[in-house]
């Protein structure tokens, strides 16, 4: 190796201009999303509310500033509509730093409608609804002439027979839980929110995918790592672990190969 790619002073040289480099152009790309809002007022963050990364970094302001680092996955949640009272406004804006396009948030019932009604000239950003093409192209994740196709397939799925499928399936799998509970006057239970997302789940399954589960698993059938039920527990679950974890490292904990493990068999 050349002496001089030996030399650590050369790296810090050459990180120092990278990250010079890369603030600079953060900070150009910030500027121009200030001015595609046109001066909108709202959120101002490093990372955006779209980004896997406000999962893992915990959320908070910039000291002695009102520019966020990041808002966080709960943002909404905290806020509700304290965002529009600040900017005494029912559109804001949210411009981040991290390269992602700027977007608008709104609170206006009339405009909504307004936008929801012209397609064709409020046209859906598909790039932001990757994650949910996990499983090839849908409704949610496409426009235009492939919309207008995944929305004629998907329309008869939404008829008075699929919604007493739904209620039957529910009825079957509620009769399943009360033969489990038995005929005792009390049931104890620490989570019920762990009975309502088994139950939830099991309506899917066989409502869904035409695959009725039982309330208590079973092993996995011949050639399989887990159960039907099991997988869609593991995706539903730990979904976003798929979307944040790049492939090649699913593996590398037992948390994440169980995620991938739950998706090659459900695929």
């Amino acid at each position: 190796m050349s002496p001089l790619y030996s030399d650590p002073s050369y790296w810090l040289l050459g990180s120092t201009v990278a990250l010079v480099l890369l603030v600079i152009s953060s900070y150009r790309s910030y500027r121009k999303s200030l001015q595609l809002v046109y001066g909108t007022p709202g959120i101002r963050s490093l990372i955006s509310l779209i980004q896997p990364a406000i999962f893992v970094i915990p959320a908070g302001k910039i000291p002695f500033t009102n520019f966020w680092g990041t808002p966080g996955p709960s943002y909404w949640a905290r806020r509700k509509y304290e965002a529009f009272n600040d900017a005494e406004q029912d559109i804001i804006s949210a411009v981040s730093a991290d390269f992602s396009s700027p977007m608008y948030f709104i609170a206006d019932a009339d405009v909504a409608q307004e936008i929801m009604a012209n397609r064709h000239r409020f046209v859906k950003p598909v790039e932001l609804y990757d994650v949910l093409n996990l499983f090839g192209h849908n409704v949610l994740g496409t426009e235009g002439e492939q919309w207008r196709v995944h929305r004629k397939i998907a329309a008869p799925s939404f008829t008075e027979g699929n919604n007493r499928l739904v209620y039957e399936e529910t009825v079957v799998a509620l009769d399943g839980l009360f033969e489990i509970w038995g005929s005792g006057e009390t049931v104890d239970i620490n989570n019920f929110a762990e009975v309502t997302f088994a139950f939830a789940l099991m309506i899917i399954c066989s409502a869904g995918f035409g695959m009725r589960v039982p309330w208590i698993d079973t092993e996995p059938p011949p050639g399989h790592n887990m159960t039907f039920k099991r997988a869609m527990e593991v995706i539903s679950s730990d979904i976003l672990l798929k979307v944040i974890v790049p492939r090649m490292f699913m593996n590398w904990s037992k948390r994440t190969a169980i995620v991938e493990s739950g998706f090659n068999e459900l695929q």
